[in-house]
C-alpha cells in the first residue's frame, strides 16, 4: 500500500456531538463519497465507556474504502478526537477538514500528512524494463 495518509487532532470540539454515535456513524457513512472514495462496509461504530488510565470512554469509528480506510476515536469529556484517512488516491486535505468543522466544530485542527510507501513507489518508478527476446521460429 502507498498514498497519502491524513492524521488530524481535533481540539475544542462540540462534546455532545463527538458524543453522538448516530452522528459520528453519518459521517463515517457520507465522507467517503464526499471526498470522492469508494465505501466497501458500512461503518462501525463503538461506544467504549472508558476506566482505563487517561481514558473517559468515547467512541471509536472506522469505515473500510477500496483506497484504505478512515477512522475516528472520540473522547468527549475532553472536547477532542482523532482522525486518520489513508489512501492509494489522492485527496482535497482542505475539503476533509471543512467537513469535519461542519459535523464537529473543533476550534483548533492539529495536522499531520505524510506519504506512505515511499520504497514501493521508488521501485515501480524506478524499474527498469527488461527486453523483450525475440522467438526462435522453427
Amino acid at each position: 500500500m502507498h498514498g497519502p495518509h491524513l492524521m488530524l487532532d481535533c481540539h475544542g470540539c462540540d462534546k455532545q456531538k463527538i458524543r453522538d454515535m448516530n452522528l459520528v456513524f453519518d459521517f463515517l457513512d457520507k465522507l467517503p463519497a464526499q471526498i470522492g472514495m469508494t465505501k466497501m462496509t458500512l461503518p462501525y461504530t463503538v461506544w467504549w465507556p472508558g476506566g482505563t488510565p487517561n481514558d473517559d470512554g468515547g467512541i471509536s469509528g472506522f469505515v473500510l474504502i477500496a483506497e484504505s480506510h478512515i477512522s475516528i476515536h472520540t473522547f468527549p469529556e475532553l472536547g477532542y478526537f482523532t482522525f486518520d484517512l489513508y489512501s492509494c488516491k489522492a485527496f482535497d486535505r482542505k475539503k476533509v477538514i471543512e467537513i469535519i468543522k461542519q459535523y464537529f466544530g473543533p476550534t483548533r485542527v492539529m495536522e499531520e500528512f505524510v506519504h506512505r510507501g515511499k520504497l514501493f513507489v521508488e521501485s515501480k518508478a524506478t524499474a527498469v524494463p527488461r527486453p523483450r527476446r525475440a522467438m526462435a521460429r522453427a
